[in-house]
Formats: structure tokens, C-alpha cells, sequence
């Protein structure tokens, strides 16, 4: 089973789009910190939402803002400004 529970701090405003569908997408970065002092760690963790679930939180959630998100953590493969093929985690939120 794929679920993951992630409590962290937006580092970001979330960017909200629409699919030519007019399926809503909503993309924001999630910080989860760890450690304490000097061996404090930040991991980022880019989170994508969808439809309903996107236009709310859209609408109630900004930079600096603390949320928890439960999903499915995935792959997504992308080629960047140089063309080159990235690997990179997602988490898929469903709540």
C-alpha cells in the first residue's frame, strides 16, 4: 500500500491551473523539517492536487502556511530547460 502523511510549511503560494478538461491542478512545494540545531534537516517535497480537492485548497492555504497532506507518493519524469530527462518524487494528495 503507497501512503504517505506529510507535515510540513508551503514554501510557496500554491499555483493553481486548469487542464484544457477544466480539471483543476494545484502545485505547491511542502517543507518537513527534522533535527534540531545544527543537524536540523529540510526535505521539500512537491505535492499535486486535483479537482475539488485543488479548488479548496487553493482558496485556504498560502506560503508559510502549515498543512499535513495524506496521498500516494509517485514518479514523475519531466525534461528540463536543456533537455534533459528529470527524475523527480511527487506525493499525489488525496486529502
Amino acid at each position: 500500500m503507497n501512503r504517505i502523511t506529510i507535515t510540513g510549511n508551503l514554501g510557496r503560494d500554491p499555483e493553481l491551473k486548469y487542464s484544457q478538461s477544466g480539471m483543476a491542478i494545484l502545485k505547491f512545494s511542502l517543507a518537513d523539517n527534522y533535527g534540531r540545531d545544527e543537524k536540523k534537516v529540510t526535505i521539500w517535497h512537491n505535492v499535486t492536487a486535483f479537482n475539488e480537492l485543488a479548488e479548496n485548497a487553493a482558496a485556504s492555504i498560502g506560503k508559510g502556511g502549515r498543512v499535513t497532506v495524506e496521498g500516494r507518493l509517485t514518479e514523475d519524469t519531466y525534461t528540463n530547460k536543456e533537455g534533459v530527462e528529470v527524475k523527480r518524487m511527487q506525493v499525489i494528495a488525496d486529502d
